[in-house]
């Protein structure tokens, strides 16, 4: 199955505080985790995630375990919601009546999908354009 052609390329910085060492870089005593991405629209609100880097979308298995397929699947779809706070979330499509939400820990691990809930600071990322150069 094949995204529509709707895609945005963007970095996406994860709002934790303290300690995040996911590829993240220091700036003073709090660490600012950027990672690219690919986000490709199957329909509104309905994305598949990429990474730029390894050509993997991300997925989500029956057990929330977040992983990396080559092929586009119905794991791979997730809900985007803008939050009232101007982050954004994504819940897998697959498991959105258990509100699995794609979440990362302070040390950059993925959290299992059982784990995440609404209000944590794991679930909240924010997209930042990325220029052409």
């Amino acid at each position: 199955k094949t995204p529509i052609s709707c895609e945005k390329i963007g970095l996406w910085f994860l709002k934790h505080g303290y300690g995040v060492s996911l590829k993240g870089r220091a700036q003073g005593d709090v660490f600012i985790t950027l990672f690219q991405l690919q986000l490709s629209a199957e329909s509104v609100g309905e994305v598949y995630i990429k990474s730029t880097k390894s050509g993997q979308y991300l997925a989500m298995d029956t057990n929330g375990l977040l992983y990396g397929s080559q092929l586009l699947g119905e794991e791979c779809l997730f809900l985007e919601r803008l939050e009232e706070n101007h982050y954004n979330t994504y819940v897998s499509k697959k498991h959105a009546d258990k509100n699995w939400f794609v979440g990362l820990k302070k040390n950059g691990n993925s959290k299992l999908g059982p784990r995440t809930h609404y209000g944590q600071k794991a679930i909240l990322f924010l997209p930042l354009p990325v220029s052409a150069d």
